[in-house]
């Protein structure tokens, strides 16, 4: 049984434990020799979360008033009107990516011009 244990990596011993804590069915703690002290020292703390905290449950309230808001169908989506495109603005769109190739391509000859010279 000792052998088994050692095969059983320490994410699987805190799932577990953590599993018998806090799922739906309380089951057997897993127990842990006293070289795992960091394992052991994490599910002390566990054992203690569980001992101080108390469970909630939601007021009758609160659960029907979610389920009302829940089952209203959703709000409808705010409809984007197409937006009047400004001849203007395409315009001076289409200028400034032309000047922009332009002061490219200058700036490429240029510095060809330069290269040439240079060698």
């Amino acid at each position: 049984m000792e052998r088994s244990r050692a095969l059983v990596s320490p994410v699987d011993l805190l799932n577990a434990h953590a599993e018998a804590l806090f799922g739906p069915e309380e089951g057997e703690l897993p127990t842990l020799s006293s070289g795992d002290s960091e394992l052991v020292l994490l599910m002390a703390l566990a054992e203690r979360v569980k001992a101080v905290l108390a469970p909630v449950r939601p007021s009758p309230a609160f659960v029907e008033a979610l389920g009302h808001e829940l089952a209203r169908p959703a709000a409808p989506a705010i409809e984007v009107l197409p937006s009047r495109q400004q001849p203007w603005i395409i315009g001076a769109a289409a200028v400034g990516s032309a000047l922009s190739l332009l002061g490219l391509y200058h700036l490429l000859k240029g510095s060809q011009r330069l290269l040439r010279r240079a060698s």
